[in-house]
């Protein structure tokens, strides 16, 4: 440096090892890095003051969220775990503060991407979960949340949890008995040979069928062998009783004068009955459910060219 902070000349070396220019977070971890190797004869060149570039805009900001190759996240966790004792190791303060952090989805396909992400680093033993909206609420009472329909999966995942849901359902009836989900993994094999959980974000089927059994497409049990559970479908209220939910809520709208869109309406009938999915009754979409309520007559279901949405009624007569 051609001067400290004090604005004291400082000589140059004429040589050094290594030179590294630039004293933000990447020039000063290396230098630390090296020295911590054992290397002596190391320069760190700096124009003004350590990390005055670019660097401190990046405060605070040490997360293992959203890490899709594992390289990164171990030197997210190497960081985190540096920083714990960085104090008590150089007598500098750093200020470091473990609080956690939330990732919000305002769409289905950024939710769907925080999924596999989540699932991805929980491999690897950082702790996360899903919370609902009323969750995220009790944390900051100032947000809202009411005009945020609930975000479904997408159509790739939504396939998937009918092709293992019926899968049990069949081999339920054929067997008569105890489904393994090492059977369900042979069978799904059998129908489509190019079968992989890895198609759809997972690392292993294990890491599947938690997935799906997490949202209430199956239920697991412990199996006869360590890591190779039960799977069964959940018991829950037919089709009929369904489809007449959603017509009561459908009609419910109608009589105080709003109109029932397709977009947000699977909130509404989630109010009435928290566990409802339209999954569990072998449907891909809420789309698909509600043609199907339409076609039994339940509810009239037309395209709204000016809102581009859906529009539902309750059948005249």
């Amino acid at each position: 440096m051609p001067a400290d902070t004090n604005g004291t000349s400082t000589t140059l070396p004429e040589r050094a090892r290594v030179v590294i220019v630039g004293g933000g977070v990447i020039g000063a971890n290396i230098a630390y890095h090296l020295t911590k190797l054992g290397w002596k004869d190391v320069l760190l060149l700096e124009r003004r003051q350590l990390t005055s570039g670019t660097t401190w805009h990046a405060a605070g900001l040490i997360t293992s969220a959203g890490m899709a190759h594992e390289t990164l996240l171990w030197m997210a966790r190497y960081t985190r775990d540096l920083y714990v004792g960085l104090e008590e190791e150089t007598g500098q303060a750093t200020g470091w503060r473990p609080i956690g952090h939330l990732h919000i989805a305002r769409t289905p396909e950024r939710l769907e991407t925080l999924r596999r992400e989540a699932a991805f680093v929980r491999g690897f033993g950082v702790d996360n979960r899903e919370i609902s909206p009323k969750e995220f609420q009790a944390m900051w009472p100032e947000a809202r949340i009411d005009d945020e329909p609930v975000a479904e999966q997408t159509a790739d995942v939504d396939e998937l949890a009918v092709r293992v849901a019926q899968t049990v359902s069949g081999l339920q009836r054929s067997s008569g008995g105890t489904v393994l989900a090492s059977t369900i993994k042979r069978a799904l094999l059998r129908k489509d040979p190019t079968f992989g959980e890895a198609e759809y974000g997972f690392r292993a089927f294990g890491e599947l069928i938690r997935y799906l059994a997490e949202r209430g497409v199956i239920e697991l049990a412990e199996g006869s062998a360590k890591g190779d559970p039960e799977v069964s479908l959940p018991v829950h209220g037919g089709e009929t009783e369904a489809f007449e939910l959603l017509g009561s809520v459908v009609a419910g709208l109608q009589a105080k004068g709003q109109v029932a869109h397709l977009s947000g309406l699977k909130n509404k009938v989630r109010k009435v009955q928290p566990g409802f999915s339209e999954k569990t009754f072998g449907y891909g979409g809420f789309l698909q459910f509600a043609k199907a309520a339409a076609t039994q007559g339940v509810i009239t279901l037309e395209w709204d060219e000016q809102d581009e949405d859906y529009v539902l009624g309750v059948p005249k007569g």
